[in-house]
């Protein structure tokens, strides 16, 4: 209301005396038109106090006071359009805040990002692009960290040796690694165990195996039933074993044969006394005994010849 009082009092210190006096409508006119101007000013004043904090906030980064300065309202089309170039900028230096701090938490892929942002100063991408640096190797590491990791998983312990002599990249997963390479030394330790056990049957058998063919049955029959012999190996080792068998039948019997004949050559059969000495299966103990007792035949047999002859002398003469 002093506004508009004021803008009266203005009004009427300029109309004309009343020997020039005026339109009574037109100089109401012309003091409504100054009061509108004047409340349009005053209004204009209020919106630019209220806009000024959000645009400053806007223009340094503040992305929500740069959507509520947008929808401020009279604002013509340079100043949206500036609000908008603030936004975007304001946006990106958002997203280059977050990937400076994660490439500083060794984000090769956050380095990357922020080192495309456009108004990046020197000091920041020096920075960066020693962070990158460190984020790739602990990238070469972690990846080879992994992969022996997965080998390790797969029965390799060389893999967990690999794996645990980089415990600093994930020591987080060392307590399994651990446990994982106990169980394969473990494993490996039983392998090993049961391998001497298998190239000390492989040597067990191979002995069986030449003692088969040395001539023993029962070296034959271990091999046989040692379920180390491939098809072939236990064709042969049977085929040998059968052989042994008959020729061992025929020896005893040929052993019986000599036992029959020294027993007649010590009765008294001198026949069986020559026939024992030329035998296959003759004892070199016997050889002595046997020709002594041919010998201690040979008269008898000649004087039974005489008296035989004798007795008889025309058994001895021919017919012709």
């Amino acid at each position: 209301m002093r506004i508009f009082a004021a803008i009266v009092l203005c009004a009427l210190v300029a109309a004309p005396s009343p020997v020039r006096a005026a339109d009574p409508s037109q100089m109401f006119s012309t003091i409504l038109g100054e009061i509108g101007r004047q409340i349009e000013r005053q209004q204009h004043k209020k919106q630019l106090k209220r806009l000024r904090p959000l645009w400053d906030a806007c223009a340094g980064g503040d992305v929500a006071a740069c959507d509520r300065a947008a929808q401020f309202p009279g604002l013509n089309s340079q100043a949206r359009a500036e609000i908008e170039r603030m936004r975007a900028a304001a946006g990106q230096h958002r997203t280059y805040e977050r990937n400076f701090h994660a490439c500083q938490r060794l984000d090769r892929s956050a380095c990357q990002a922020a080192l495309a942002y456009p108004r990046l100063s020197n000091t920041d991408r020096a920075k960066l692009q020693n962070w990158r640096r460190a984020a790739a190797q602990r990238q070469d590491a972690l990846a080879d960290f992994r992969r022996n990791q997965r080998n390790c998983y797969r029965g390799f312990i060389a893999a967990c040796d690999a794996a645990l002599r980089e415990r600093r990249v994930d020591e987080g997963a060392i307590p399994d690694l651990e446990r994982q390479r106990a169980r394969l030394q473990a494993a490996e330790q039983q392998r090993q165990a049961r391998e001497r056990q298998r190239q000390a049957a492989i040597a067990a058998f191979r002995q069986l195996k030449r003692s088969c063919h040395a001539g023993s049955i029962a070296a034959c029959t271990a091999a046989i039933t040692s379920n180390l012999a491939d098809a072939r190996e236990e064709r042969d080792l049977r085929a040998q074993r059968v052989g042994l068998v008959v020729a061992d039948r025929r020896r005893q019997a040929a052993i019986k044969e000599y036992s029959g004949l020294r027993g007649d050559c010590a009765a008294g059969k001198r026949s069986a006394c020559k026939s024992a000495l030329t035998h296959t299966q003759v004892r070199s103990a016997d050889i002595a005994f046997l020709k002594q007792k041919d010998r201690e035949l040979a008269p008898i047999t000649e004087r039974i010849a005489n008296v035989f002859a004798e007795a008889n002398p025309g058994s001895f003469i021919s017919s012709g």
